[in-house]
């Protein structure tokens, strides 16, 4: 294993991610593995050098099925308390809440209808300061955007036409977009 990166949903939950030195599982290339719950992680202890058996569920899905070996070296971890994510957490860019906002906005766009808009676009609209809460994307103008890292004149005019589609969408659309839990 290289690393651990603990990612905040929008809903927030917690996940843990296991960034893997490549592996080559049935013809696909595999670098990350979820673990799903911190508590999944927590019972595995697993760390930075630690090896790790992967499988393919369904032969499609990578999966981290038993720790081999725990490195001597064990590298402390400080996961995000889960107390502090909710569904009512991390509707503006503040200390922490990077992951979530990313994950809001990116669902956002989807229920949204927004064409080629996805996480790396709002990743970039966020780190530019362009995007700094949920709805900050309604006021911007495209000059504004040219200031994020890979748009253009062109991309530029191309999102605020997507921007003006989402406004458009109805009630019920923007509802789900911004509110609704996973699996309800």
């Amino acid at each position: 294993m290289r690393g651990i990166e603990f990612r905040v949903g929008r809903t927030g939950r917690v996940t843990p991610l296991v960034w893997l030195n490549p592996v080559v599982l049935e013809g696909r290339r595999i670098s990350r593995v979820s673990l799903g719950s911190l508590e999944r992680w927590e019972s595995l202890d697993v760390r930075p050098g630690d090896q790790v058996a992967i499988t393919l569920a369904g032969l499609t899905i990578p999966q981290l099925s038993e720790v081999v070996w725990h490195t001597q070296e064990r590298s402390p971890l400080s996961p995000p308390p889960p107390q502090r994510y909710h569904l009512l957490s991390c509707f503006e860019l503040t200390v922490g809440c990077e992951s979530q906002l990313l994950a809001r906005l990116t669902y956002l766009g989807e229920q949204l209808g927004m064409q080629g808009i996805g996480e790396g676009t709002w990743q970039a609209l966020m780190e530019a300061g362009v995007v700094t809460q949920l709805l900050d994307w309604l006021d911007v103008e495209p000059r504004q955007l040219q200031q994020a890292y890979g748009i253009g004149e062109a991309t530029a005019t191309s999102l605020t036409e997507q921007f003006q589609v989402a406004r458009s969408q109805p009630f019920s659309a923007w509802l789900r977009s911004v509110g609704r839990a996973a699996g309800e």
